[in-house]
């Protein structure tokens, strides 16, 4: 009974992480002018390396921080986290708003 019980407890476990690793949104802006031609690799590759590198699948990508927070609280997707290419400043709306669901288990990671 021991064993059954261990086993469902690194069950929960393993679906926990996965639901984590699995449900990650990617937030890069784009880069439209002259740098683009200069550039070794777009923001939004670099956040793509960043998730690999930690394990995460990224299941949502957006450009804009006003439509991913708007997507979240119109319910359209429910991220477990959040990767965002740049500074925390670069992102004041989506960090106040992460820091409120905390609850929420919504985590906001910086990749530059």
């Amino acid at each position: 009974m021991l064993q059954h019980l261990f086993k469902g407890v690194v069950a929960q476990i393993l679906n926990q992480w996965r639901n984590c690793t699995m449900n990650t949104v990617a937030l890069a802006h784009e880069i439209e002018d002259e740098r683009f031609e200069y550039l070794e690799s777009t923001p939004l590759d670099t956040v793509k390396e960043c998730c690999k590198q930690e394990g995460r699948q990224i299941s949502n990508t957006y450009t804009e921080e006003y439509k991913l927070i708007n997507d979240i609280l119109e319910k359209v997707i429910k991220p477990t986290s959040i990767v965002a290419y740049g500074e925390y400043e670069d992102y004041i709306h989506l960090k106040k708003f992460a820091q409120r669901r905390i609850s929420n288990s919504l985590l906001l990671l910086r990749c530059n």
